[in-house]
């Protein structure tokens, strides 16, 4: 019996977490991909809401061959904290 190659490379999962208070970026770290063959995906987020009740929205970036950006807006000193999902697919 033969089986057929994959064509994923690999599959790195994570999540990004931002503290409590208007910092609007973090990153996360991965092991290094080609940019040109990768698939970033947003797993969502949870937490994340502003002193004034406005609800963030997170957006992820890959930002280089190793890096994930997370971005959370609207925040400000008080808003909590929040934790984002990511996934990266690399294929050959």
């Amino acid at each position: 019996m033969s089986y057929a190659r994959s064509v994923v490379k690999s599959l790195q999962r994570g999540t990004i977490t931002f503290s409590s208070g208007s910092t609007n970026t973090a990153t996360g770290t991965i092991s290094a991909v080609v940019l040109a063959k990768s698939l970033l995906i947003f797993g969502g987020s949870s937490g994340g809401q502003s002193s004034s009740g406005a609800t963030c929205k997170e957006r992820v970036t890959l930002t280089n061959t190793t890096t994930v950006t997370a971005t959370s807006e609207p925040r400000d000193s008080n808003t909590v904290g929040t934790v984002v999902d990511y996934q990266v697919v690399e294929y050959f």
